[in-house]
């Protein structure tokens, strides 16, 4: 039984991750399980402040009463989808409709900068109603002991959400290779994976601001029907057996390898779905092509990653910092050397604690 303090407020920090074994496809007929397993870094610099206060209703007009300001605004398209989310958890969280909710949120980070705000966003959200679900409960919350639920909410607000609960790298889908993989939550690996993945940088390299002319949402739902819907999935999990075993074994070279081939993957699914549609730009493979001369000319291992968009992430390990900065320096046009054109990162600790005071804006 739920007996919850009459208002408080709870708020997380949680990052975004990018993807290195794409998740792409949902299974049918279900709330946000994937049709194959992914693996991501889980990103530092990346990341979404959220509080959640509530306080008691003194009236009842909505199932829910819910305001939501992003960076000291309103923010209506975000508002319908968190609504909607709680609309869908009230069975199970029905506190959600004895209280009036506001939510403040802010990102680290620009719209449209080549970086997953769901995830970021969802898992914050997340964060935020598990703990005060504890708190109705008169308990502590323990992200370490309760991650599986955290991020097994967290995927039913956005799939990807539910990786950026886990530290350094992240695996999300049942897997013969991992008995304890799930496709309802992302799970942690072993300390020798976390180490390989604690070397790598991501410089996000913006190609291109503009909105998406297909959702990601959108792109799921076109892997329904796909000609080559079943081959992809197979393809990843093999992916994935190669890319643990190199990660175990420090095998950069395979693990560049299968990384790129899961970025053009994902791409040319979306160019070969039964509404064929392109997110690349010219410039985008110039980057690419720009990427791939440097690191066969120079033997340096700087690889690329893509996400649903143009833009594109330049993965490499820190101890290459100073000959990448080269790179963007001599082998790039010069705006990308502008700090508005790229975003540094590196693989991060996961969510964590914010103070309980809700920001005025």
């Amino acid at each position: 039984m739920y007996s919850c303090p009459p208002e408080g407020v709870v708020g997380w920090r949680s990052p975004s991750n990018i993807a290195l074994i794409k998740y792409w496809g949902k299974q049918p007929q279900r709330e946000q399980l994937p049709a194959n397993p992914s693996l991501s870094f889980t990103l530092h610099h990346a990341y979404t402040d959220m509080w959640l206060y509530w306080t008691r209703r003194t009236h009842r007009d909505d199932p829910i009463e819910l305001q939501l300001y992003f960076e000291g605004r309103p923010a209506d398209d975000f508002r319908k989808r968190i609504y909607d989310f709680m609309l869908r958890l009230l069975p199970e969280m029905p506190f959600l409709g004895e209280y009036a909710i506001t939510i403040r949120t802010r990102n680290s980070f620009p719209h449209s900068a080549g970086i997953a705000s769901s995830a970021s966003a969802m898992s914050a959200l997340a964060l935020c109603l598990v703990e005060w679900k504890y708190r109705c409960h008169g308990l502590s919350f323990d992200l370490h002991q309760h991650y599986r639920e955290v991020s097994d909410i967290a995927r039913r607000a956005s799939g990807s959400a539910c990786r950026s609960i886990v530290p350094q790298v992240a695996l999300w889908g049942a897997h013969p290779d991992v008995e304890e993989a799930s496709d309802s939550y992302a799970i942690p690996l072993p300390k020798t994976y976390r180490d390989f993945a604690e070397q790598w940088r991501d410089l996000i390299l913006i190609v291109d601001k503009s909105p998406k002319s297909i959702s990601s949402s959108q792109g799921h739902a076109l892997m329904e029907g796909h000609p080559y819907a079943t081959t992809r999935y197979q393809q990843a999990k093999k992916h994935l057996s190669v890319l643990l075993k190199a990660m175990k074994d420090g095998d950069i070279e395979t693990f560049g390898r299968i990384v790129e081939a899961e970025a053009l993957t994902l791409h040319a699914l979306m160019m070969c779905s039964p509404t064929p549609y392109m997110l690349l730009k010219p410039q985008t493979i110039d980057v690419i092509n720009a990427i791939q001369n440097w690191r066969r000319t120079r033997d340096l291992p700087m690889y690329f990653t893509l996400d649903a968009g143009p833009n594109v992430h330049l993965l490499y390990p820190q101890t290459y910092e100073a000959e990448i900065w080269t790179f963007i320096a001599t082998a790039l046009p010069s705006f990308y050397y502008h700090p508005s054109r790229y975003l540094a990162d590196e693989v991060g600790n996961g969510p964590h604690p914010l103070e309980p005071t809700m920001p005025d804006s």
